[in-house]
């Protein structure tokens, strides 16, 4: 591809899994979450929720949307919140990153241990408010979080 990362990155899957997705497909597919839904549904879970930046440059946000349409179907409640600007913290890994422009206001993909990072933000207060209020995850329940503000979708 021209990119290092990329080039490492997929070298060390191929290591990790034996071989490429051609040479190994179920193995591969077995990674993949969405491919989980009855286990996450079965495992006694009261609900998930998900918060994804937009312009996620190490997971795409199209497989947020893909596991939160096929957790709905399962009926499982299930709240998804769709960061779109880094609203102050740290832009993290963007799509636009690797395309060379840097400055995009965008949030990207967040560290574990940000505590500016709007995707982890918003994620450590929705575990809060579940852990220490007892709220309780919505039926459903989509919202795109952004500056100024949080706006549900639905």
């Amino acid at each position: 591809s021209g990119n290092a990362f990329a080039n490492n990155a997929k070298a060390d899957i191929e290591d990790e899994m034996n071989g490429t997705p051609d040479s190994d497909p179920e193995g591969y597919a077995d990674l993949a979450v969405v491919n989980h839904v009855d286990e996450i549904v079965e495992s006694g879970v009261r609900g998930v929720v998900m918060v994804h930046a937009l312009e996620d440059g190490l997971v795409p946000y199209n497989q947020a949307r893909e596991l939160v349409g096929l957790l709905v179907q399962a009926e499982m409640p299930t709240e998804m919140y769709s960061a779109a600007t880094k609203n102050g913290g740290e832009s993290g890994t963007t799509i636009t990153g690797y395309s060379g422009h840097n400055d995009s206001p965008g949030a990207g993909h967040a560290s574990e241990t940000s505590t500016t990072h709007i995707v982890m933000r918003t994620a450590l207060s929705r575990l809060w408010s579940l852990v220490d209020n007892g709220v309780v995850v919505a039926d459903y329940s989509d919202t795109f979080v952004d500056n100024p503000g949080t706006l549900p979708l639905l």
